[in-house]
């Protein structure tokens, strides 16, 4: 009995090689090709609270800036990874318009404990 449906796993460095493999066994056997774009979650901080202490004050600023500059810094890094994902995902869709028509392509935010959920 053949298969009705190939799942295949990516992320935004993804292959033109496996999708175009993976379209091909589709095709072989008239299937239809899921393919999902795992992207990592980013890791969640809060801020320290400020205390009302004066003597503690400049000291917690000073780490509650910190705290803000490296949730910063997470922030930018996940707005290009989106911008990476969106890309492989544009990507996907013109690769497989040439080769395949049976198709979808889905990106899932995810953290490490979940990508089995997610596929």
């Amino acid at each position: 009995m053949a298969f009705k449906s190939l799942l295949s796993v990516a992320g935004a460095d993804h292959s033109d090689r496996d999708i175009r493999t993976a379209a091909s066994l589709c095709a072989e056997v008239g299937a239809h090709l899921s393919v999902l774009i795992l992207s990592p979650l980013p890791l969640v901080m809060s801020p320290p609270p400020l205390s009302d202490g004066i003597s503690e004050w400049p000291e917690q600023r000073a780490h509650a800036i910190a705290a803000l500059e490296k949730r910063y810094r997470q922030i930018e890094r996940f707005s290009q990874d989106t911008a990476s994902w969106e890309k492989a995902s544009r990507e996907i869709h013109k690769l497989l318009r040439a080769t395949w028509r049976c198709y979808d392509v889905d990106v899932a935010n995810c953290d490490q404990a979940s990508i089995g959920d997610a596929v």
